[in-house]
């Protein structure tokens, strides 16, 4: 009979995090957000005031 071996009861994963380029793919995203709510606002102002939003 081959032994079977035993699995660990707690795995440990070591990760190298860049924070630096976590904080710019944060502020990408920021910006994005920021231009979609910007457009969504310019096309509400425009579906109030009677005219048609470009889309």
């Amino acid at each position: 009979m081959h032994a079977k071996s035993k699995k660990p009861d707690c795995v440990s994963v070591w990760a190298t995090i860049d924070f630096e380029t976590v904080k710019q793919r944060i502020n990408r995203m920021t910006c994005q957000i920021h231009q979609v709510l910007q457009k969504y606002e310019f096309s509400h102002e425009t579906d109030e005031s009677g005219t048609k939003p470009d889309r």
